[in-house]
């Protein structure tokens, strides 16, 4: 079911099928400890283990708000704590007699988790964690030279037919909906057949072309 949703899609289920397994063991724990007071202790394991996945989401989500390579390494650091957390809660239950397949099951999801953001933080330094790098860098560069030849031209219906690519590339990257790739198709076509009846010389028509052609296979690839 999972391999139909996107990164960020599989990111966000994991991680509140994780938080809704440690709360349904934080239910379970209030009451074995009505039960038998020697596990008074895994209380507070279990409280921090709760409170390390909160911070994980919410690293996870600056990352993906601010493309900041910085809360990787928070959310790496806080991964560890949690796996310490887990494992000692594992440990300390089984140390008492009691054995609950929750804490395995959240381990797993935990790791799955992990996985998955490192998988996402793999493909936005593909596509670019700024419009310089990666993927997006050079959608930028082409468009510059085709901008250039445009310019030199004086061409404002061609400007316009680029300025709109643009607007629906940026569209594209701050709301990744589905539209914004057809629309950019459609506007790519339309800008192709007025570079060819344009006042361009043959040679300048071939080197905006081969520039547009270029950027459409870059941002295809990125929303790919």
């Amino acid at each position: 079911m999972l391999r139909n949703f996107s990164i960020q899609a599989r990111l966000y289920f994991l991680g509140s099928l994780a938080f809704i397994i440690i709360a349904s063991m934080l239910l379970l724990a209030e009451y074995m400890l009505s039960q038998d007071e020697k596990l008074s202790h895994m209380k507070e394991t279990l409280l921090e283990t709760k409170a390390s996945i909160l911070l994980e989401r919410r690293h996870e989500k600056d990352f993906i708000a601010r493309k900041d390579l910085k809360y990787v390494k928070r959310f790496d650091d806080q991964m560890s704590v949690l796996n310490t957390h887990l494992n000692n809660l594992k440990s300390g239950l089984k140390r008492f007699g009691y054995s609950d397949p929750k804490i395995d099951q959240a381990i797993g999801e935990i790791a799955a988790y992990s996985n998955h953001f490192h998988r996402l933080v793999e493909v936005e330094q593909k596509i670019g964690l700024d419009h310089k790098s990666g993927l997006r860098g050079k959608l930028r560069a082409s468009v510059h030279n085709a901008e250039e030849i445009i310019n030199a031209f004086h061409n404002d219906l061609l400007l316009v037919d680029m300025l709109t690519l643009r607007r629906n590339e940026k569209d594209f990257f701050m709301r990744e909906l589905d539209k914004y790739p057809k629309k950019f198709a459609a506007n790519y076509e339309k800008m192709h057949a007025h570079v060819l009846s344009s006042n361009l010389t043959s040679e300048k028509k071939d080197e905006v072309l081969e520039n547009l052609e270029v950027y459409k296979k870059g941002f295809l690839a990125t929303v790919n």
